[in-house]
């Protein structure tokens, strides 16, 4: 089992990768009578980068149909995510949505092969304490 993977499919190794939890809350406000912050906790979410430098087109294509085209396919934005946490280098799963930005760098083309640079992958959880 690799620890990059997309609905159960190894993905490439990242060059890097970065996990970012996201404490989320609702209705903060201060006490009247001392001032003290009240936030009341709701779920954490999370957002994970996976960065390439350089992705060949078989890499690539791997990534974009796990990612894009099965959600095209499918036609359902939610995918499962297995990826290493940065702040722990344990393995977490988390269930993820397609985000609506993504672009990928076309760097050349040699030898009829597609090459990217400086690709990122940005996956954001639905939180819910997974």
């Amino acid at each position: 089992m690799s620890d990059f993977m997309i609905d159960g499919k190894d993905m490439p190794k990242p060059s890097d990768w970065l996990v970012n939890p996201k404490p989320m809350s609702s209705d903060a406000e201060r006490l009247v009578g001392s001032g003290k912050m009240v936030i009341p906790y709701l779920t954490t979410a999370y957002e994970v980068t996976w960065t390439y430098k350089y992705l060949s087109s078989d890499d690539y294509d791997k990534l974009y149909d796990a990612y894009i085209l099965s959600t095209i396919r499918n036609k359902s934005m939610y995918h499962t995510l297995t990826t290493k946490d940065s702040n722990s280098n344990k393995t977490l799963t988390l269930d993820i949505y397609t985000q609506s930005d993504f672009s990928a760098p076309l760097y050349r083309i040699k030898n009829g092969i597609r090459y990217y640079k400086d690709v990122k992958f940005v996956f954001v959880s639905l939180g819910g304490d997974e």
